[in-house]
């Protein structure tokens, strides 16, 4: 062959220098708190329903012993005051002699069967509501919120970082060399 060609490659340097980052402290705090607690203290007062049932018990006869004996005490005062009423008009009755009448037979009549004479009617008992009294509860209350104080004091990280360096060079650049050989051309034409 006539013609040579003969070639390198180019060579490059590389030489690296590594980044680094050094630190000191680790930003790590122990934590400083206090803490105070919360409290609620409560007062209450129940609520209070008083039902009084005395009027409507005493129209269905069912009385305190009170009002039974004072009304009893009323009731003999009543039918005492009548029955000395009675026997004072019979009295008067008899002794009324100038009037010529037997009053013994009307009196008899009286005694015996209208005296005992009685009316009945029904009704509805009690007529008289129950008597309600309602007393309110109450609640009283102090509450005091839970605090938390926080102490803690941060610590800086400090550090110090280098940077990397590439130093790329040539070492050999490439080349490209061409030879031919002469003597043995020939031309033919």
């Amino acid at each position: 062959m006539p013609i040579q060609i003969q070639s390198t490659r180019a060579q490059l340097s590389v030489q690296t220098v590594n980044a680094s980052l050094e630190m000191q402290g680790n930003g790590g705090q122990v934590l400083a708190l206090d803490t105070e607690r919360g409290s609620l203290e409560m007062e209450s007062t129940s609520p209070e329903i008083e039902i009084d049932q005395t009027a409507c018990f005493a129209e269905c006869g069912l009385k305190n012993i009170k009002d039974f004996m004072a009304d009893s005490v009323a009731y003999g005062q009543q039918k005492f005051q009548e029955g000395v009423a009675r026997i004072v008009e019979d009295g008067n009755q008899m002794a009324s002699i100038e009037n010529k009448a037997d009053p013994i037979p009307d009196q008899a009549i009286q005694n015996a069967y209208t005296m005992f004479e009685h009316e009945f009617n029904y009704d509805a008992i009690p007529k008289s509501r129950p008597s309600i009294t309602l007393k309110e509860g109450d609640v009283n209350y102090q509450y005091q919120p839970a605090r938390v104080n926080n102490r803690t004091v941060s610590r800086k990280v400090e550090n110090n970082f280098t940077p990397g360096k590439v130093e790329i060079a040539v070492a050999e650049y490439g080349k490209v060399t061409i030879s031919y050989d002469s003597s043995s051309l020939s031309y033919h034409i």
